[in-house]
């Protein structure tokens, strides 16, 4: 785990370190705790913010980006509550229809798709498992936010994120009195 922080300097701090039985970790164990100065340099993602979203678009490349030390910016994902380190994407489809949302994350990613603004997000999908979200039914000129978290606190790493339209099944033979052997 990871905390940052802005210190007064003369000031004592005092920091709670717990753990919790049935969950991630464990209720008991060693540990060690480890404090540093911030690097002045370490940079936080331009994206990191969801006003600060970063556009991707059907057709276009990949928009690259990474969640390092990025904190946990807007609502953790009803799908995993442990996720962290929060960057943002925002898609404004043109047409009616059913999207894919690629992270192309290297690291163990959690996507959840949002409606509303950023101040009042409302989820509408998500997916556990990282790298790819379908999103059903999007309608144009709506504004939809995607989150990609880390699974876990310390899971960071590179995104290429893309979005591409889902072509339609055509199905041959849709009712059973048209079936063939």
């Amino acid at each position: 785990e990871e905390l940052f922080f802005s210190a007064d300097a003369g000031q004592s701090y005092i920091f709670r370190v717990t753990g919790q039985k049935n969950e991630f970790g464990l209720d008991r164990g060693n540990g060690c705790i480890k404090i540093v100065q911030k690097n002045k340099n370490s940079v936080f993602p331009q994206n990191e913010l969801c006003a600060n979203a970063l556009l991707v678009a059907v057709g276009l490349p990949c928009v690259e980006a990474n969640n390092t030390v990025a904190l946990l910016d807007g609502p953790l994902p009803s799908v995993n509550h442990r996720s962290r380190a929060d960057i943002w994407y925002s898609f404004t489809p043109e047409t009616q229809g059913d999207f894919v949302f690629e992270s192309q994350a290297d690291f163990a990613d959690v996507i959840t798709m949002y409606e509303g603004t950023c101040a009042n997000l409302v989820e509408t999908s998500a997916d556990f498992n990282g790298q790819k979200l379908n999103m059903k039914n999007v309608m144009p000129g709506n504004t939809y936010f995607i989150q990609i978290t880390g699974y876990f606190s310390l899971l960071e790493g590179k995104v290429c994120a893309k979005v591409s339209q889902k072509q339609p099944t055509n199905i041959q033979n849709p009712t059973c009195t048209l079936a063939t052997r």
